[in-house]
C-alpha cells in the first residue's frame, strides 16, 4: 500500500491534501483514481488509513488513525 508523507497532520484531522508533487505521483505514476486508498505519516509516530476524494487536488479523507510503536533503538 502507497505511503505517503504528510507533516501538517494532527490525529483530530478528517481530512487533507496531498504536496502537488506526492499527487502527481499518485495520479500519473500509481494511476489513483478516487475511492483508492493509501496511508498517511506524519512523522510523529501516527499512521492514517486514508481514500482519495479529488484526483485533481490530491484531497483525501482519513478513514483511520494508528499510533506507530517507537523504534526500539
Amino acid at each position: 500500500m502507497p505511503l505517503f508523507y504528510q507533516p501538517a497532520l494532527h490525529p483530530g484531522d478528517k481530512t487533507g491534501r496531498l504536496s502537488d508533487d506526492d499527487a502527481r505521483h499518485a495520479l500519473k505514476t500509481l494511476r489513483m483514481q478516487p475511492g483508492a486508498t493509501f496511508d498517511v505519516t506524519d512523522g510523529r509516530g501516527s499512521r492514517y488509513g486514508a481514500t482519495l476524494q479529488d484526483a485533481k487536488t490530491g484531497q483525501f479523507r482519513i478513514t483511520e488513525i494508528a499510533t506507530l510503536p517507537a523504534p526500539p533503538y
